[in-house]
């Protein structure tokens, strides 16, 4: 019986000896973690000054944007008037804007077709009074106007 001890010994004596010095090194030598309350947190004077910035920043109104254009006349309150308006209701004119929109070409027996505002084309025909087709091709219409040539891709649209 005496024996056993002595194998026990050997085998688990280094691994108590160490888990021992292990735990004592752990209580003796541990490191002090202790919260600072944020009171006592100092910081360098620019992290100071942008913390500041950014309190003032919260304060701001915030400013309005300007719009495109100016409105001169009220066009609601002279209409309940009765007044004629002799003046323009903005500094700035619309002027209509022509587009068009390639959206199909096929090919129909021996000739292509084209479908530019959902309207049926086909080669020399004319789309307005300045506006002439020249040529259908595979994904593109060459449009004739005022005697120069633009190109319209398929599913593009063109405005002028």
């Amino acid at each position: 019986m005496g024996e056993t001890y002595k194998i026990y010994l050997v085998f688990w004596g280094p691994i108590i000896i160490l888990a021992i010095l292990a735990i004592l090194l752990l209580f003796l030598f541990k490191p002090k973690n202790t919260l600072v309350p944020s009171s006592e947190i100092t910081l360098p004077s620019s992290y100071i000054e942008v913390l500041n910035e950014l309190n003032s920043l919260n304060y701001l109104k915030p400013f309005r944007l300007v719009e495109n254009y100016s409105i001169i006349v009220d066009p609601f309150s002279a209409a309940f008037k009765g007044e004629a308006l002799q003046e323009k209701t903005f500094a700035s004119e619309l002027k209509p804007i022509k587009t068009f929109h390639l959206s199909m070409i096929y090919i129909e027996g021996a000739k292509k077709v084209c479908i530019i505002n959902n309207i049926r084309f086909v080669e020399k025909s004319k789309l307005d009074k300045d506006i002439k087709i020249i040529k259908i091709g595979d994904y593109y219409v060459d449009l004739q106007i005022k005697n120069k040539i633009e190109r319209l891709f398929l599913g593009q649209t063109l405005s002028f």
